[in-house]
């Protein structure tokens, strides 16, 4: 990760689904109050989020760090808006896709999932996780 700036590199953290949050902590320096002469800028970090369609995950591993109380309130409250419809779409996306399978099931049709919504609860633990 050398040469990419703080943002870059804290997305990129934040977003490893195998990574722990143990393994996230040493980069929590740019983030914690007792650092603020690295400069992050939570508004660049927001668009890098929204840039690369993960805003809801990069939100939840934030609030799983406790770090989320670090960034200034109307950003969060504006990234809070901004993934709430991703919610609600993927919500409805995973409803269809159980009622899909479902149906296809009763009718005896075998299905494989390559890829999309349905492996996110497995792989992120989380529905939500992203725009799809």
């Amino acid at each position: 990760m050398i040469g990419m700036k703080i943002e870059e590199r804290l997305l990129v953290m934040l977003n490893q689904v195998g990574l722990s949050d143990e393994a996230i902590l040493p980069f929590m320096q740019f983030v914690d109050e007792e650092s603020p002469s690295e400069g992050l800028d939570w508004s660049r970090l927001f668009e890098l989020a929204e840039l690369n369609a993960v805003s809801p995950l990069t939100l939840a591993r934030l609030k799983k760090l406790g770090r989320e109380s670090y960034m200034p309130f109307d950003l969060l409250a504006r990234w809070e808006d901004r993934i709430q419809p991703v919610r609600e779409r993927n919500e409805k996306r995973v409803e269809w896709a159980g009622k899909l399978l479902q149906a296809m099931s009763d009718a005896g049709i075998e299905v494989i999932v390559l890829k999309g919504s349905l492996f996110a609860d497995v792989i992120y633990k989380d529905p939500f996780y992203k725009k799809m």
